[in-house]
């Protein structure tokens, strides 16, 4: 299904060329990207726990492990997983469309993209932990994350927003996650030929000499309202990843526990 998703994203964007005609394609194809792997991860992790309960339960109470021994082997045990489909997708769906020719843009994108990925497997995680009841879980995914896109600046721009609700986009983690992959594939090393007078961007105004600039990526995300400030994108996200396991972890301890206690 993956593969077959990828290829059918790489044919519709297909090499699509550096022009600002194609500028919002490339914002289309990133953020489809994020989305399909947030939705498929957070509900994938959706039914980690609850399967499990019983046996974990049982095998605590038997002091067969503690439950950090088994948390750490799960966690570890799924990152082979977690990362392998995304992988050769991303692979496929990136070259096709040719977003960024620059094969470090690329590396990037894809470490990028593991983040997200392990950002939201950890939320589907801990809502996995917090509520045993799998369709509940799934409600309260799917209305978090929808949440999450509306205030991530895509749909409507963040300076729109009324201001008695803007301060939620601080509490989207789309916002961060799509602000880190597009700040990385519209870096300065990727120029747009100008749309000519019907253009966008005060770049592609006409010298005195009669010719037009180039958009550089930097011009795109500043159009865009979106900050130039990938690093605070990605250390946010990875703040995130770590505290939601963290929190994962001791909502276990306390909705997991045994009747006799242990571990």
């Amino acid at each position: 299904m993956y593969m077959i998703t990828a290829v059918f994203m790489g044919l519709c964007w297909f090499q699509l060329p550096r022009k600002e005609e194609t500028i919002r394609d490339r914002f289309g194809l990133l953020f489809f990207v994020a989305i399909f792997w947030s939705f498929f991860m957070m509900f994938q992790a959706a039914t980690a726990f609850p399967s499990e309960r019983a046996v974990l339960l049982r095998e605590r109470a038997q002091g067969a492990y503690r439950l950090s021994a088994y948390f750490v082997a799960k966690q570890v045990a799924d990152v082979a997983q977690n990362w392998l489909n995304p992988t050769l997708f991303i692979v496929i769906a990136y070259w096709l469309s040719d977003l960024n020719p620059s094969a470090g843009t690329f590396l990037q994108y894809w470490i990028l993209l593991m983040l997200a990925i392990e950002l939201s497997t950890s939320l589907g995680l801990f809502v996995s932990a917090a509520e045993p009841n799998i369709r509940k879980a799934l409600v309260y995914l799917t209305i978090g994350l929808l949440a999450s896109m509306l205030f991530a600046g895509f749909f409507i721009r963040t300076g729109n927003i009324p201001i008695w609700i803007r301060w939620m986009q601080w509490l989207s983690y789309f916002k961060y996650m799509l602000g880190a992959h597009l700040t990385t594939v519209f870096a300065d090393n990727i120029a747009f030929d100008c749309a000519g007078s019907d253009s966008g961007f005060n770049v592609c105004d006409a010298s005195d000499d009669g010719a037009a600039g180039q958009i550089s990526g930097s011009d795109v995300l500043e159009q865009s309202d979106i900050q130039n400030i990938p690093l605070a994108y990605i250390l946010v996200m990875l703040c995130l990843t770590i505290g939601v396991r963290i929190g994962t972890y001791y909502t276990l301890y306390y909705k997991y526990k045994p009747t006799s206690p242990t571990g």
